[in-house]
């Protein structure tokens, strides 16, 4: 008898499938998907114990579960493209998350006093660790807006067509439009690291940078709007409400932070000034509002990498289930029409 206290413990509802595991009724690989989710062919709960009749156990944040579509189906190249572009995505926004806020601890340090740190430190973190991760996080938005030839072929094997569910006609090309305005995030990157040397090195007036690097990182903070909206509907297709709604909350976030982007390199072109403290802490709060913000969808799109990571096995395993059935009707016709020949046409 499972204990009804763990079923509700965030644990239980969070947990994963860690081996190869059929579907109770279509054998659907059910490995790395969440227990408290339902099976993605099918739409069978993969643990009934973890859902009541309770209407309060549907809620998310005190709203209504978003519903999600009974079928998605998406072709084994899609998936692939999709892991590859959320492993991207996830791996860039660590590499700029990480990268800025050391950036700003060390702002602070400056402020307090301390002398040993200038703009080269910011010019270094800027070149070998931001900048490299918003060029990550850009090719990651391509592949995943950007479908393939492959994604929209044929699927002979089930004799129907495989369409692209993440984004529906016309907002497919408005995320594609902002995955391309995404190239001003690692051009914001490197203006911001360049304005850092110039303050460094030579002593000479970088504001034309500063201004520069400041409205390219609005522009794509905007611009990841629809982005965002694609990976909500890709976390539908995965039944991961939590992801669902960190997707929605940066669609509206990323563009009222987009003053993170652009007071870093303000600041920090800025300490020779010597701004008081007040001033660093007004910063910092800008920081942590916008910091925030994308850390909470950071985390649900590392749910959405892990199940993208095995959509290909189980879309692989639910087709090559599907070939053997039909395989087994052309073999049992076979039979049949040889034991209905063998007595005259009649079947005995």
């Amino acid at each position: 008898m499972v204990d009804p206290r763990w079923l509700k413990s965030k644990v239980a509802q969070h947990e994963t499938v860690d081996d190869d595991r059929p579907c109770a009724k279509c054998s659907y690989n059910l490995r790395g998907l969440k227990r408290s989710a339902r099976c993605p062919e099918c739409g069978t709960y993969i643990d009934p114990n973890l859902h009541t009749d309770d209407p309060s156990a549907h809620t998310h944040r005190g709203a209504k579960a978003p519903k999600r579509p009974e079928y998605i189906h998406l072709s084994i190249p899609q998936l692939k493209r999709v892991a590859i572009a959320t492993n991207l995505m996830y791996v860039g926004a660590l590499f700029m998350m990480s990268g800025l806020a050391f950036n700003w601890g060390m702002l602070a340090l400056a402020r307090l006093g301390n002398e040993s740190i200038d703009a080269i430190h910011f010019a270094w973190v800027f070149t070998l660790v931001c900048t490299p991760g918003a060029t990550l996080w850009f090719l990651g938005c391509l592949c995943l807006t950007f479908p393939t030839t492959k994604l929209h072929a044929p699927d002979v094997r089930l004799n129907r067509i495989i369409h692209h569910d993440l984004a529906p006609p016309g907002f497919a090309q408005l995320a594609q439009f902002g995955s391309i305005l995404q190239l001003a995030l690692p051009t914001s990157m490197a203006l911001a690291a360049a304005s850092a040397f110039m303050g460094g090195f030579t002593g000479g007036n970088a504001n034309h940078l500063i201004v520069a690097s400041s409205v390219l990182g609005v522009i794509a903070c905007i611009a990841a709007a629809p982005v965002m909206l694609t990976l909500r509907n890709l976390s539908m297709w995965a039944n991961d409400d939590n992801a669902f709604y960190s997707s929605i909350t940066c669609a509206v976030g990323l563009p009222l932070g987009g003053a993170w982007i652009a007071y870093t390199p303000a600041l920090q072109s800025e300490l020779s000034a010597g701004q008081g403290l007040i001033g660093m802490l007004w910063a910092m709060l800008i920081f942590a509002f916008a910091f925030f913000i994308p850390w909470i969808w950071i985390r649900g799109l590392a749910s959405i990498a892990n199940v993208c990571r095995w959509a290909p096995r189980n879309q692989q395993s639910f087709l090559d289930r599907q070939e053997r059935f039909i395989q087994r009707a052309k073999e049992q016709a076979r039979k049949t029409d040889e034991i209905r020949q063998a007595h005259g046409g009649y079947e005995p």
